[in-house]
């Protein structure tokens, strides 16, 4: 996950202009971070929300999986979001068995590869390419960073 996010010790706002710091972590209300965090610091964010996606991923899933698999829904799930994984086609697939439909399961992760720019969803070619990884891992067991 850390490898796909980067790391920025100060708040920026991502592609779709959401404030964002350290590892991907998204600034929720009630968060400071108007001074620069700690590396340390930022591994703990992406620690706190990876466990939130790993639950997410642990709560939805129905079917075994390989570990691969695991990694792969794990880090679509920390990038989108445990709500969108609830809702997707591509946990559907998973959970009736079509882990192995290549381009179902590609076309499932591809489905978000889309932000909200200036109020437009706008293919985004980081998130395509972040997908694309994402799919080959949960196809083939291939870790590429």
């Amino acid at each position: 996950m850390a490898s796909y996010e980067g790391c920025s010790l100060k708040v920026y706002k991502d592609v779709a202009g959401i404030e964002t710091i350290g590892y991907g972590h998204v600034v929720r209300t009630g968060e400071n971070f108007s001074k620069e965090i700690t590396h340390k610091k930022a591994l703990e964010l992406l620690h706190q929300d990876a466990e939130e996606a790993i639950r997410g991923v642990r709560s939805q899933v129905k079917v075994p999986l390989l570990q691969h698999q695991f990694d792969a829904l794990g880090s679509f799930t920390f990038n989108v979001g445990v709500g969108a994984l609830e809702i997707s086609h591509l946990l559907e697939l998973v959970n009736t068995g079509n882990k192995e439909g290549k381009e179902e399961i590609l076309e499932a992760f591809l489905r978000y590869r889309k932000a909200r720019i200036n109020g437009v969803l706008t293919d985004v070619q980081g998130l395509i390419n972040r997908r694309k990884k994402e799919a080959k891992l949960f196809l083939e067991g291939v870790y590429e960073q």
